[in-house]
């Protein structure tokens, strides 16, 4: 009966371990309280009823519950074990405690049985080959197969998807209820610039998912490697010089990314691949009810277009810069729009084509005369629908035929803006 009685003891005794070590390595016990959930519950139902302020708490509550990612917290089981702060100030404490013992931008998470760098990234929401060097750099690591050597019960640190960026403002945003999340700045980098020193300029304080957002938004693997003179998407706080507002929204039924792109002004077709950026690991063709999705809309500020440059030998330098400028040029992310460039120093005619699926395409028809720095602009701007039908034919429909913008070309590489749609402005073309 007493071995009956010792083992009940000891299981007890096992039972209330496990429990504290839901707090990892860190024990934030004294700041947490342990809630069941019930039928109906949501992480957000929950701190209402506690009189907690979910939006100041969050980052709080993905420490202790270790997890990376809200979309970890939107759905949550009837009986599942969910901490949340015993009170705001303590919200507070607990932030305090984990930046004293933990990298700020970080999580701890103890490894389970069975646990795999690729399945704790895809449990924790995290996209597994975009967040891969940040994890290794968090943990000291320095090869791939560091990633896959981990051990049941040993803690590492994930990334902690708190609010990026520091960013308060009275701007309502599209859509009521969505919260503005940052700016994207367009930045042509000067000689000794690096993109830490950018990003601490624009109020972006230099961090592992800054890192990753860089190279996503631009398609470099290298931030050491970016090229002086060219423009680059930088995310800031600040609404100064900003192409983009991005915004977070809570998706519910019926939303669909198209839909919600027209809410915000935005053609989805034109920023598909922005939108795939700041949204890595979501599947914008199929969004997810109770998920989250970021979304941009444009700032209103003034487009400046770069000034001529005198030379002292003006006409020889148009022609020779204006044959250089005829040619193909693709777009640097996908590739699948192309600008065409046909003429000479007095008149250089210009054709884009935007592939829409595989049956339809737009196409833009301008042009104008190069000034010697490379800015050709034009008000004489024709869109064309085209679509391809199963019988060979083309069906073409006309929506305008006096748009305006401009295109400026230097080093090879094409900037096209569109007053019109404003169209192509986070795109770059290089030539073929």
């Amino acid at each position: 009966m007493k071995r009956i009685i010792s083992i009940a003891l000891l299981f007890c005794i096992i039972l209330t371990c496990v429990s504290v070590q839901a707090f990892a390595e860190t024990d934030y016990s004294a700041y947490a309280q342990q809630i069941t959930a019930k039928k109906g519950d949501s992480v957000v139902s929950l701190c209402k009823k506690l009189g907690l302020d979910y939006a100041s708490d969050r980052t709080a509550i993905l420490i202790i519950n270790s997890v990376s990612r809200e979309e970890s917290l939107e759905t949550i089981a009837i009986g599942q074990t969910i901490y949340l702060p015993k009170s705001d100030e303590d919200a507070l404490a607990i932030v305090s405690l984990h930046n004293k013992n933990c990298p700020a931008n970080a999580i701890e998470y103890k490894v389970k049985k069975g646990d795999t760098m690729f399945k704790i990234c895809k449990a924790q929401h995290l996209n597994y080959n975009l967040y891969k060097e940040t994890i290794k750099k968090l943990n000291g690591w320095e090869t791939d197969d560091d990633l896959n050597s981990i051990q049941a019960r040993q803690v590492i640190y994930l990334p902690l998807d708190a609010p990026l960026l520091p960013v308060s403002t009275t701007v309502e945003p599209p859509i009521e209820g969505d919260r503005l999340e940052y700016y994207l700045v367009q930045h042509r980098m000067e000689s000794g610039e690096t993109a830490e020193t950018v990003c601490e300029a624009l109020g972006a304080p230099y961090s592992y998912e800054i890192d990753a957002l860089v190279k996503s938004l631009n398609g470099v693997m290298d931030l050491d490697k970016l090229t002086t003179g060219e423009a680059y998407l930088f995310p800031s706080s600040k609404a100064d010089n900003a192409v983009y507002a991005v915004y977070s929204h809570d998706i519910v039924a019926g939303d669909t990314t198209g839909k919600l792109c027209k809410s915000y002004g935005i053609n989805y077709t034109t920023i598909e691949n922005l939108l795939a950026n700041i949204n890595p690991d979501l599947n914008l063709d199929s969004i997810p009810k109770g998920g989250r999705i970021n979304l941009i809309s444009k700032v209103s500020t003034p487009v400046t277009v770069p000034t001529p440059v005198a030379t002292s030998t003006p006409q020889q330098q148009v022609t020779e810069e204006s044959d250089s400028y005829n040619g193909i040029y693709f777009e640097r992310t996908d590739g699948k729009t192309i600008i065409e460039v046909k003429g000479n120093e007095e008149l250089s005619k210009v054709t884009v084509h935007w592939p829409n699926g595989n049956q339809e395409m737009d196409e833009w028809n301008f042009s104008g005369t190069f000034t010697q720095a490379g800015i050709l602009t034009y008000e004489d701007c024709t869109k064309i629908s085209i679509h391809f039908n199963s019988d060979g034919t083309e069906t073409r429909t006309t929506y305008y035929e006096n748009g305006s913008g401009y295109l400026y070309i230097a080093n090879k590489i094409a900037i096209w803006h569109d007053n019109q749609e404003e169209i192509a402005n986070d795109c770059s073309f290089a030539k073929s």
